[in-house]
């Protein structure tokens, strides 16, 4: 996700819809890939990784988060939190429908089997 988000810079000068797209896939990936016993991780993911790549580009590139008002010698922290809140509704959907998936999952797993429904061998 860093690399996208700073592919987004050199094409836009501001993380942005393709950061925001790109965690939303970045979660469901997550949430579909991880072992039963791991949903809760799963379920925590995206705004962890959302911090951790904001956290990324204002350290490396701060400039790289542009939201509104924001002053330009903004210190890291307050370009974390802007871009957080700048990418909240993606964060939404991205943390909605990785519980969803979750939640799905978890019921699935809790099922019992059905006799003569094993895989073939």
């Amino acid at each position: 996700m860093a690399l996208v988000a700073f592919i987004e810079i050199l094409l836009t000068d501001s993380v942005g819809w393709l950061l925001g797209l790109t965690l939303i896939v970045a979660s469901l990936g997550v949430a579909l890939i991880v072992r039963p016993n791991d949903l809760f991780t799963a379920g925590v993911f995206p705004p962890l990784l959302l911090v951790s790549v904001l956290l990324v580009v204002a350290v490396l590139h701060g400039d790289g988060i542009q939201v509104g008002r924001l002053v330009a010698d903004a210190g890291v922290a307050q370009r974390v939190i802007a871009g957080f809140v700048h990418l909240a509704g993606a964060l939404v959907a991205a943390h909605a429908l990785t519980l969803i998936v979750v939640a799905l999952r978890g019921r699935m797993s809790r099922r019992p089997k059905q006799p003569g429904s094993s895989p073939a061998h």
